[in-house]
């Protein structure tokens, strides 16, 4: 979010600008739940449906082949999360979508499953439309929303990208330890 926003400041250009706003409107219209029952077709439409196909996609069949003909799972990883992100079509939330698709393949690289990937691509996903819903929408009313980050949240934001990335090397060496144990 904080990576967003700050790219939200760049003068981008007009056809990304375009391209942001158009996915913006789409998805405000899906979001817009009067009941339960849009609740519900909506955690179906926005997490059930692309947990399950963007990560055999993505996962299972994208990253998986590239790691067969390659024999490189970082670089499989990369590409599939490049390929990920790229096919949302935004711009801005380009970053983002590029981070959470490294750690799904991240977790299908380590647990083996695709289970898991699909599994947090839905919690990712229905936790942001359950946030919309409760929220009745105001989550996106920035007109009167004073956004501004300090110092503090750039410091935990980073300390959290460090644990997360020593928690990569331990899951790393923990898993290179068994196997070889």
């Amino acid at each position: 979010g904080v990576l967003t926003f700050w790219l939200s400041l760049l003068d981008l250009p007009e056809w990304m600008n375009l391209m942001d706003k158009s996915q913006e409107e789409t998805l405000m219209t899906l979001l817009k739940m009067e009941n339960g029952y849009d609740f519900m077709f909506n955690l179906f439409l926005l997490a059930f449906v692309p947990g399950i196909g963007e990560e055999l996609l993505f996962r299972g069949v994208l990253q998986r082949e590239v790691f067969k003909k390659t024999q490189k799972i970082h670089l499989s990883i990369m590409i599939s999360s490049l390929f990920f992100a790229a096919l949302h079509f935004q711009a801005l939330g380009f970053p983002s979508k590029l981070c959470i698709s490294l750690v799904l393949g991240y977790a299908y690289y380590f647990s083996g499953n695709i289970l898991v990937p699909m599994i947090l691509h839905m919690v990712n996903n229905g936790s942001a439309t359950f946030a919309v819903f409760y929220s009745k929408g105001d989550i996106f009313d920035t007109q009167h929303q004073d956004i501004h980050f300090s110092w503090s949240q750039v410091v935990v934001v980073v300390l959290f990208l460090m644990l997360c990335i020593l928690y990569y090397f331990y899951l790393e060496q923990h898993y290179k330890h068994k196997s070889n144990g």
